[in-house]
């Protein structure tokens, strides 16, 4: 029986981790990740948000769809007349 008790001695101790702590680990490893991946997701619909070029049609004030549409096609033959307006080379001539 000593030479057990020796034996034993001589092993190097194995970590003993119960089912429930490992489970504990395994699980918040999960929820962090989600957390992460929501933030980045977060992050990267900002960032498509500030590229978007804003289009403003016109000032603060209640309009139907089809007035919407009625100023977007006025601005688009205002653009395309001053477009016309600058030449070829699309600097304005001075």
């Amino acid at each position: 029986m000593e030479a057990q008790r020796t034996h034993r001695a001589l092993r190097p101790a194995r970590p003993v981790r119960s089912g429930k702590a490992l489970g504990k680990v395994f699980a918040d490893g999960a929820l962090l990740r989600e957390e992460i991946e929501g933030l980045l997701e977060q992050n990267d619909e900002r960032r498509s948000r500030k590229l978007l070029k804003r289009n403003v049609v016109g000032r603060g004030k209640i309009m139907s769809y089809e007035d919407i549409v009625a100023v977007r096609e006025q601005r688009v033959q205002r653009d395309a007349s001053k477009r016309s307006k600058q030449g070829v080379t699309g600097r304005r001539k001075s």
